[in-house]
């Protein structure tokens, strides 16, 4: 499959910018979380990550 190096970067180019669009959405909606307190401790992450090393059953928050 013979591509042109325009169709390349096209595709590349709309790659990225649907990616960077992504990463900006999930970013304002990690900072309406903090806004809204729906945060964890650090003791919290703590405690999950040594669980999953362990594969303890731990108890979480539910995602919204």
């Amino acid at each position: 499959m013979d591509r042109t190096r325009g169709w390349i970067l096209q595709e590349a180019l709309e790659q990225y910018v649907a990616l960077d669009r992504e990463r900006h959405a999930l970013t304002l909606e990690a900072l309406a979380d903090v806004t809204a307190q729906r945060v964890s401790t650090h003791a919290e992450v703590e405690t999950w990550a040594k669980a999953l090393v362990t594969r303890k059953k731990v108890a979480t928050r539910r995602a919204r």
